[in-house]
């Protein structure tokens, strides 16, 4: 089943211990002076927080995006191996936009629906919003896809972890 909502989850295994991985995390978390100054910006840094056992954390990237996935991840031992499991989601600004959307799609869906019902047929040129509305919708799916398969990327490399990791859901699989 496709969710309505892009999201991306999944386990990393590592070789390294907790202490190496959230080391390897920290240091590539930028601190907001490097991050207001736009030093060392290299594509494989993140910002965010760092805790003992979880982070929340998001790629920094010399371009904006509003695809770019908020990741959080929670660091466990499981069998005397690391695992790190990393849920992405949309930014909230991206979030809005396609809960929005959706909203619409279903009123659009709607009147569509009523004018069906009404006239025996629906008017094609009530269809052009909801079609535009779906495309607005692809185009935040596609993104976040590409996003978050960035970010799963650096996080693998950072993390030394084995291809592939363990994926529980992603709604855009198809795209990486």
């Amino acid at each position: 089943m496709f969710p309505l909502i892009p999201s991306k989850s999944f386990t990393i295994d590592s070789p390294l211990t907790r202490e190496d991985a959230l080391r390897r995390i920290r240091a590539s978390v930028l601190r907001s002076g490097e991050l207001m100054a736009g030093h060392n910006q290299e594509p494989e840094h993140f910002q965010g927080i760092v805790w003992e056992y979880e982070f929340q954390i998001s790629r920094v990237s010399r371009y904006r995006s509003v695809f770019m996935p908020s990741i959080t991840g929670q660091l466990y031992t499981h069998q005397n191996r690391l695992q790190i499991q990393v849920t992405m989601s949309l930014s909230p600004v991206a979030l809005v936009l396609t809960i929005l959307g959706l909203i619409l799609v279903g009123i659009f869906a709607l009147t569509s629906l009523f004018q069906l019902m009404a006239t025996g047929h629906i008017n094609s040129a009530s269809l052009l919003p909801l079609e535009l509305v779906s495309l607005v919708y692809l185009l935040i799916a596609i993104g976040f896809g590409i996003e978050a398969g960035i970010a799963t990327r650096y996080l693998r490399q950072l993390l030394d972890a084995a291809e592939p990791a363990t994926t529980h859901q992603s709604t855009l699989s198809y795209l990486f």
